[in-house]
């Protein structure tokens, strides 16, 4: 996925597409520009629960997660409470270099930090890193409902 100009200041990032790429040795791997907002100097990393992804959360969308979390009539005071707790306990700091370089963070499990080719998935707000082979099973493991809800939706 190339030929796509990095935004400008004034753009927001549309998080759309994938990348296959390597995590380095220094646990290290690099944010497409096309996904970086201007000044972007952190995502937050969250081990997801069921799937054996990182989720690699922008700044911007973890302050939307939060108002979300806050204002949901869903869930009582404690529900809420306990899930913040959970969840936001959950994330860690993830800074971003210079040259778009995202150190995944020692606190992370070391499967998401260790060398070797990952892809990296964009679905609109987020980031996903998967190691290719679970990435693989996965888009396997979906394909029937994916054209399902391509063709529902008149894609």
């Amino acid at each position: 996925m190339t030929g796509v100009d990095p935004p400008t200041p004034s753009e927001k990032v549309a998080l759309v597409g994938y990348a296959y790429l390597s995590v380095d040795s220094k646990s290290r791997v690099t944010i497409p520009a096309r996904w970086r907002e201007p000044g972007m100097t952190l995502l937050y990393g969250f081990p997801h629960p069921k799937d054996p992804t990182l989720r690699l959360i922008p700044p911007d969308y973890w302050k939307e997660l939060q108002r979300k979390i806050d204002a949901s009539s869903a869930m009582t005071e404690e529900a809420r409470a306990g899930l913040k707790e959970q969840l936001f306990g959950s994330f860690v700091v993830c800074p971003l270099d210079s040259q778009g370089r995202v150190l995944l963070a020692k606190d992370l499990p070391e499967k998401y930090r260790k060398a070797g080719d990952v892809v990296l998935v964009a679905d609109s707000n987020r980031i996903s890193m998967w190691r290719v082979a679970d990435w693989e099973a996965r888009k396997e493991q979906q394909r029937e409902d994916f054209v399902h809800h391509v063709v529902q939706f008149g894609l």
